[in-house]
C-alpha cells in the first residue's frame, strides 16, 4: 500500500523560512543555528546541520535541492553501492534519462518565485572563486621546508 503524502503547515513554515533566509544572505550554517536556537527539530528530530539545509545540488539533497517542494517527485536519482574496500555504503548519479519525474502540484511549498531565486543564487555562488581551493599544498608540510642557498 502506497503511503499518501500530505503537507503539514508548521513543517513547510520551516521549509519556507529556509529559502527566504538564504535568499536574504544567510548562510546554510546561520541558518541551521537559528532554528537549533529556536528549538525546531530536524527532518531526522534531532539538531540542523548546514548539510541538511545546503545538501548536494546534483544530487538534489538537501532542503534547498528538494524538488518535491516544487510539486515535483523524482524518483531513480541515485543509486546506493558498497565500497569493497570500506564496505560503507555510497550513492551514485543515475543518468537523468532513467530518473522517473511526477508533477505533484498539491504538494508545493515553496513559491516558484522563490525557487528560482535560490537556484540563481546558488548558481552565483558557482562562479565565485572558492578561497583556499587552489593554493591547498599538495602535502601537508608542504610549505614548511625553504630552501638556503
Amino acid at each position: 500500500m502506497e503511503e499518501e503524502r500530505v503537507i503539514v503547515p508548521e513543517e513547510a513554515g520551516i521549509v519556507v523560512r529556509i529559502f527566504e533566509d538564504y535568499i536574504k544572505g544567510k548562510s546554510p550554517r546561520k541558518i541551521a543555528g537559528e532554528l537549533n536556537a529556536d528549538n525546531i527539530a530536524g527532518p531526522s528530530k534531532v539538531g540542523w546541520g548546514s548539510s541538511t539545509i545546503n545538501g548536494n545540488r546534483k544530487r538534489g539533497t538537501g532542503i534547498l535541492n528538494n524538488e518535491l517542494y516544487i510539486g515535483r517527485m523524482v524518483w531513480n536519482k541515485l543509486r546506493y553501492l558498497k565500497d569493497p574496500s570500506s564496505g560503507r555504503r555510497v550513492s551514485r548519479l543515475n543518468p537523468e534519462s532513467e530518473w522517473v519525474i511526477a508533477d505533484l502540484p498539491e504538494l508545493r511549498i515553496v513559491p516558484q518565485e522563490l525557487w528560482d531565486k535560490v537556484k540563481s543564487y546558488q548558481a552565483s555562488l558557482d562562479r565565485k572563486p572558492q578561497l583556499g581551493v587552489k593554493r591547498r599544498p599538495p602535502n601537508l608540510l608542504s610549505f614548511l621546508l625553504k630552501h638556503s642557498c
